[in-house]
């Protein structure tokens, strides 16, 4: 009874913002915010800004940890809890009473949890828990990732609890990897920054 009433405030919410909640500046941004390659340019720089911070073997180290830590959880969420929960993604079922707005491609994988959300809030909380970022620094990383998520809502390839799920996955992986860094790669690795 409570998972069909969390169901149905899903179903409502993803039409709020996928249908009621519309503008033409969004229907002409959203399809582009989604899309993974029009950040490749950021990837890039956090890259390079590590590389450049962070210098020698450290650097590289840092970088692996970010790189393994987003394979880890894309893997997960697309190979591992995808084909377990089964979900259809909103533009592939009518369950939601609603005719869905749809701006790209829909896909043939299923919806629960979204990799888009795990992979970019795995590296931004990651980004901000290794590189001790600052509060504004951590803002710009979490609103960045938070936005490219309703993006997935607004073009219509997710639900909302696709993207919490996605969330809730992305951050606990960052911690995860965070805490195993601290103690073994990035730990020997600090060791060794301060003694050069």
């Amino acid at each position: 009874m409570l998972m069909n009433e969390i169901l149905q405030l899903d179903y409502r919410l993803f039409h709020l913002i996928n249908a009621e909640w519309r503008t033409a500046f969004f229907d002409s941004i959203m399809p582009m915010i989604r899309s993974k390659y029009v950040w490749y340019p950021v990837y890039v720089g956090i890259i390079t800004w590590a590389l450049t911070q962070y210098k020698g073997r450290v650097g590289y180290l840092y970088v692996f940890s970010l790189l393994s830590c987003v394979a880890v959880t894309d893997m997960l969420s697309s190979s591992v809890l995808k084909p377990l929960v089964e979900r259809l993604r909103p533009c592939n079922e009518l369950l939601t009473g609603h005719e869905v707005v749809l701006q790209v491609s829909c896909g043939y994988g299923y919806s629960f949890p979204s990799s888009h959300a795990a992979n970019h809030f795995a590296l931004s909380v990651l980004c901000l828990l290794l590189f001790r970022a600052n509060k504004t620094v951590s803002a710009v990383l979490i609103f960045w990732a938070a936005l490219i998520c309703y993006a997935q809502i607004y073009v219509g390839v997710h639900y909302p609890l696709d993207i919490l799920g996605g969330a809730l996955l992305g951050v606990l992986m960052a911690r995860l990897w965070f805490s195993m860094s601290k103690h073994s790669l990035i730990g020997i690795a600090n060791k060794e920054y301060r003694q050069d």
